[in-house]
């Protein structure tokens, strides 16, 4: 199969989530699954699955990577898990996002939280949790948590789209799970 067999599968919904599989011919294992979720009043958007994206080559790669952008750009995304998780470092941590902002829980024991007041213009401190913190936290800038902050303009993606063009959009921002770190795609 190729990418332009590639299809919108069903789409699910629940309570604060839109899940859409991006279907190949055969193995559905091999779907691509995008999830949109309201959190707290922020729409995040995130990829719960890699499916066939995780092993095309680098080409075909960054067209399903530019895709992405163009319908979170379209769909109003304003946080994409992946680059949030990018910002964060190695290492397991989960996250979510709360009305007061981002809490993070590194490692796999939830035993410890840190939030970063997500307020403003000015780079996000974390506020470690009570006790100090076992982790390294670093400050996030707005650039590292907010897909809003990063424009795309009408050239931008004529160009990405041009015939055998190589043009990722938004260099550096993590889109899907694999990317390697500060990948284009």
């Amino acid at each position: 199969w190729v990418v332009e067999e590639a299809r919108a599968g069903p789409v699910s919904t629940g309570g604060n989530r839109l899940r859409v599989r991006i279907r190949t011919p055969g193995d559905p294992e091999r779907d691509l699954v995008i999830d949109l979720e309201e959190q707290s009043g922020w729409l995040v958007a995130g990829v719960s699955r890699a499916g066939f994206a995780g092993v095309l080559d680098a080409r075909r790669r960054a067209e399903v990577r530019n895709a992405l952008i163009g319908f979170y750009k379209s769909a109003g995304v304003q946080v994409v898990r992946e680059q949030v998780r990018a910002a964060l470092g190695t290492g397991p941590v989960s996250f979510d996002i709360a009305r007061e902002g981002l809490r993070i829980w590194p490692g796999d024991d939830f035993d410890e939280e840190i939030l970063y007041p997500l307020d403003g213009e000015r780079p996000f401190a974390p506020v470690g949790s009570p006790g100090g913190t076992r982790a390294p936290v670093r400050r996030l800038e707005p650039e590292d948590v907010y897909f809003t902050r990063r424009a795309v303009t009408w050239r931008e993606w004529l160009r990405a789209w041009a015939k055998g063009a190589r043009s990722p959009l938004l260099p550096g921002f993590r889109i899907l799970p694999a990317d390697e770190p500060g990948g284009d795609a």
